[in-house]
């Protein structure tokens, strides 16, 4: 609901064509060149953009899915309930039935690709605007002179995070480098005895003036770029005219606060439409408008993989991107994007942060992994949640019966390591360990405690664990049929504490959790 309503999607194609090399003809290449000289192409892109960063999604079967992309191009809003699959094989089933073939039986006839992508209808009868399967489209261009002297790096990506309905086409057409360093010394010579002949108070001193320094920076950095023509196309989609106009009038105010100015192809949509179409066929009327001169650092500039987004397939939604409105799906455990599954939520008091945590917690428990939640404080917040979810709420405190036997020793072996890597684990006691945590624990109720003193707690665990049969041996901690034997609690441990003159002192801290208010914490107490 949140990525139909508010995300926006985006999908961005490269699209080459062939150049054939210098000082030979197109119409002397085989197909088998051609094809290999275009997948060198491509090649060549994929190396760079991984270079920066970027991934290029490489299709199984290429011929269906360039078919499928043009069937959603041209039918943007039947794609939506019939993917293209469906109309494969409506269009299979109808044919076979006009020409009296039998499904299953006959084989399939001819069918021409147009009829599995051609939309549903079509109109260009109006001046301003195409409609085509039920959206209307309208296309507009950045004129040649429309743009600013300099543009910032990255500038793109404010025109490719416009909003939904906005789709942004580029064309670059390389120019020959040596006939272009003839043609622009030869527009400098002429601009040049233009200018002699011409006041400095005439309306074309200053465009002659700017040619000219152009055409000196274009000879100065030539030698080592690359002159392209760039055309800018803009296509506004919608569900009704009035939504048509509404985001036409917003995309040209933006590229205004821009510096950039546009044409509306009135008159012309029916090109424009074959311009932006993916087969890099631009209109010539409509080309000579919109392309603008530019260097390979210029082309450099309209790189527009520039917003970042955080979208993994197997991730949990967080939100909504507020850079550029695209959806927030984390995977924290996918160790390939991220170095580790931390995270950290900041927020201001009611803005979220409880909620959010619930909403993570929801989703990994939908994907079926276990979560574990440890609250110091409001963690009632979180107990609704919680038995929705058929999970266990433990309320940690001295007055609840939810604590567990801090006695009772739940590990088969402290090998954990072996475990997880398959080695063969090794026999540490657990006693011993249970011990030398039971007596840290101890030291956290009564602050320095003498060596004298540690040796007779030492002395009462091992005591109070030899009364219920456990000892140093792991094999005594399970009974015969290999769940854990009965634990001390620390009643327990507080009786041989009792029972001895020299360790009786030590015996008042655990009074407390005996007698006292924290009785609850010392209860043999089995939770799942």
């Amino acid at each position: 609901d949140v990525g139909n309503k508010e995300a926006l999607s985006r999908r961005f194609f490269l699209i080459f064509q062939y150049e054939p090399p210098a000082g030979k003809r197109s119409s002397g290449e085989s197909y088998a060149d051609i094809y290999g000289m275009i997948q060198t192409a491509v090649q060549n892109a994929k190396t760079y953009f991984m270079q920066c960063g970027n991934a290029i999604v490489q299709p199984e079967d290429e011929d269906a899915f360039t078919a499928e992309v043009l069937y959603m191009f041209f039918n943007r809003s039947s794609c939506v309930n019939e993917p293209f699959q469906s109309r494969v094989e409506r269009v299979v089933v109808d044919t076979m039935q006009a020409k009296g073939k039998i499904i299953g039986l006959d084989a399939v006839p001819h069918i021409r690709p147009a009829n599995f992508i051609a939309p549903r209808g079509i109109d260009f009868s109006h001046y301003n605007f195409v409609v085509m399967d039920g959206m209307y489209y309208s296309v507009m261009h950045i004129r040649r002179n429309g743009f600013p002297h300099t543009v910032r790096g990255g500038w793109m990506s404010s025109l490719i995070n416009a909003g939904e309905g906005v789709d942004i086409d580029v064309h670059l057409r390389r120019e020959n480098r040596g006939k272009t360093l003839d043609k622009v010394a030869q527009r400098i010579r002429l601009n040049r005895t233009k200018l002699r002949g011409m006041q400095d108070t005439s309306t074309d001193y200053e465009e002659l003036t700017g040619s000219i320094q152009s055409g000196y920076y274009i000879k100065s950095a030539n030698n080592n770029e690359d002159l392209f023509y760039m055309s800018v196309f803009i296509t506004i989609s919608a569900r009704t005219y009035e939504e048509l106009l509404w985001r036409r009038g917003q995309m040209t105010d933006l590229l205004k606060s821009m510096d950039m100015y546009i044409n509306e192809c009135n008159f012309q949509q029916e090109a424009a439409l074959r311009s932006v179409m993916p087969f890099l066929c631009i209109d010539p009327n409509i080309e000579k408008k919109a392309q603008r001169n530019i260097l390979t650092s210029g082309a450099a500039s309209t790189y527009m993989f520039t917003s970042f987004e955080m979208s993994d397939d197997s991730g949990v939604l967080l939100g909504i991107n507020r850079h550029n409105n695209s959806l927030c799906v984390v995977d924290l455990f996918n160790t390939r994007v991220n170095k580790n599954a931390n995270v950290t939520l900041l927020g201001t008091s009611g803005a979220g942060k409880t909620f959010t945590l619930q909403c993570v917690g929801g989703r990994l428990r939908q994907q079926g992994k276990r979560v574990i939640y440890i609250i110091p404080k409001k963690g009632h917040e979180f107990r609704p949640r919680c038995e929705q979810l058929g999970g266990l709420y433990l309320r940690m405190s001295p007055s609840s019966p939810d604590c567990p036997n801090i006695m009772a020793i739940r590990r088969k072996s402290l090998d954990t390591y072996a475990g997880l890597k398959g080695l063969a684990s090794r026999d540490d006691s657990v006693l011993a360990d249970k011990i030398s945590r039971l007596i840290i624990w101890y030291s956290l109720q009564k602050r320095d405690l003498s060596d004298e003193d540690r040796n007779y707690l030492d002395t009462s665990l091992v005591e109070c664990y030899r009364r219920y049969g456990i000892t140093f041996d792991n094999t005594s901690v399970l009974n015969e049929d290999g769940r854990f034997c009965e634990m001390p609690v620390l009643a327990d441990w507080y009786d041989v504490l009792q029972s001895s003159a020299d360790t009786k002192h030590l015996a008042v801290v655990l009074a407390r959790y005996v007698t006292g208010s924290a009785s609850a914490m010392g209860s043999r107490n089995e939770i799942d």
